[in-house]
């Protein structure tokens, strides 16, 4: 689930979840595949927790780079890392 921002061309990943059971097998670079083949902006950008070092990781293999942090961003005021991957020029 996403949203585009025409005017600033760049599309945000809403959520991107996967069950602990079914971690480390794929489904969330299958997940981000799907959304960034369908969009139409030239980058795209997602809001992970600072704490969620496996995805964190996971967004910088594939080409995702930090370009700020917005303070208290989830309910219980951790702070949000947005990174932002260009697909195209």
């Amino acid at each position: 689930a996403g949203e585009t921002r025409r005017r600033e061309n760049v599309a945000w990943i809403a959520t991107i979840a996967v069950h602990p059971d079914f971690r480390r097998q794929g489904i969330a670079s299958a997940l981000l595949d799907i959304c960034e083949s369908e969009l139409k902006t030239p980058s795209v950008r997602l809001t992970v927790r600072k704490t969620n070092t496996e995805a964190i990781q996971l967004y910088e293999q594939r080409g995702y780079h930090l370009v700020g942090i917005m303070r208290e961003y989830y309910g219980d005021n951790e702070d949000g890392i947005i990174y932002e991957k260009q697909l195209f020029s």
